[in-house]
């Protein structure tokens, strides 16, 4: 099997696919850990470019982790003192495009179920 070209157009379509297929990237989303659904949207991607749903997955983790890896650089040049000039903007062609990943390992709020107890000095009995 020949393998598939991955030119700028193609990376920048199949990002706009998985951005679409949010239960593919967002922890949040109700059908994240669904197993079968996460198939089934990985394989009408495949579809799309007419390859198979393992070169899918494989190109998206790959992407995922390039960007990770300019988003790092970026805020480490950002935090390393230099002058706002000195600041190294990612110029990978793909980093905009995938900034909606920016929020997928942000920690998810939790609601506190913990209630407060009563104490017995802070009961009024109104008889």
């Amino acid at each position: 099997m020949t393998e598939f070209n991955w030119d700028d157009s193609a990376v920048l379509l199949l990002i706009e696919k998985y951005q679409e297929n949010e239960l593919l990237w967002n922890p949040r989303h109700m059908d994240f850990k669904n197993r079968n659904k996460r198939n089934d949207a990985v394989r009408d991607i495949a579809s799309v470019f007419n390859i198979a749903s393992t070169e899918i997955e494989r190109k998206l983790k790959n992407l995922s982790s390039h960007y990770f890896r300019e988003k790092r650089k970026f805020e480490e040049s950002k935090r390393s003192g230099s002058g706002r000039d000195d600041v190294q903007l990612p110029k990978w062609f793909a980093y905009k495009a995938l900034s909606f990943l920016n929020d997928k390992n942000a920690p998810v709020p939790t609601l506190n179920s913990h209630t407060p107890s009563v104490s017995t000095h802070q009961i009024l009995i109104i008889t």
